[in-house]
This record gives structure tokens, sequence and C-alpha cells, in this order.
């Protein structure tokens, strides 16, 4: 896998892309919170996320996004990849991150999402790095995180 190259916000074919990648995510069969562009075989930087941060949890397009900021506090999750079907493991990602991107009516948005849905973004981000969950997994083996505070999923990266 390679790294994603950017889309012209403005390009003709969005809209379309958007819906190609909402049906695909939500296919019966395989239902996601996420798809990134290269998941349907085209390599640019591009991303729907289910905003479960949001009233009616609505998919939205990110397009060209970069993570700005990420927490040092993570959270211990299962994870799950549409490209993987029938496969999971457990992944750490930031609790709260802040990310830069144009929407579908060619916004930009700069936000600071939290919780499960900035684990999303995470997720689908990698997708635009050319990483696959498993490889975090491997990453992390070699990382030490400490627990923000008892009796819950929050840790903290050990950077000793």
């Amino acid at each position: 896998l390679k790294p994603s190259i950017p889309i012209n916000p403005k390009d003709k074919n969005i809209s379309l892309l958007y819906k190609r990648m909402l049906e695909t995510v939500n296919d019966p069969n395989h239902k996601g919170v996420g798809i990134a562009a290269p998941q349907i075989g085209l390599n640019r930087k591009v991303f729907l996320v289910k905003r479960l941060d949001k009233v009616g949890e609505p998919f939205e397009m990110c397009i060209n996004p970069t993570i700005t900021w990420y927490s040092d506090v993570t959270r211990y999750g299962k994870e799950g990849c549409l490209s993987i079907p029938g496969k999971s493991d457990m992944v750490y990602r930031s609790l709260i991150i802040r990310v830069a991107y144009t929407d579908l009516d060619g916004v930009q948005k700069d936000e600071t999402i939290e919780g499960y849905t900035a684990v999303i973004f995470q997720h689908e981000y990698d997708h635009l790095l050319g990483i696959l969950y498993p490889e975090q997994v491997i990453k992390q083996k070699v990382q030490t995180f400490k627990p923000a505070l008892e009796k819950n999923e929050l840790y903290y990266l050990n950077s000793n």
C-alpha cells in the first residue's frame, strides 16, 4: 500500500465518489462506520466517516484531511476493517484529535473530535497513509502505554 495523493475538492466527480463510497459502506452484508477512497480502488485523500458525535449520525466526506494534533490520552479498543472482513484486533488510538479537511460543499473545516468518532477518523486516515490497522497493532507492541486512570480503557503513551 502507498500513501494517497490529494484530490481537487472542486472535482466534478466528487458527488459521484461520495455516492459510491456511501453505497459501499452501507452494504447490508458488510456495513461499516467509515471508508477511505483507497478501499474502493481510488488512491486519493478522501474518506467518509460516520459522525457518531452529531445528531442523526450522518456520514460526512473529508477531502484532503490532515490530523494536526493527537492527544496523549488514548483508548484501547477493538477495530475491524472492511478491507479485512471477519478479523479484528485491539488498537490504541488517541481519545481526542484535531483535524482539518474540506467537506463535500467545499467548506474548510478545522475540528476537535473526541471518543469513538476520533477513532474512526484515525482508522480512515491511516488508509490514506497506506496503513491498515494490523500494522498499528505490530507497531504498538514495541510501545508502552500506562493507564490514565484506574478502571477504564484510557492510557498514556509512555514516552520514556
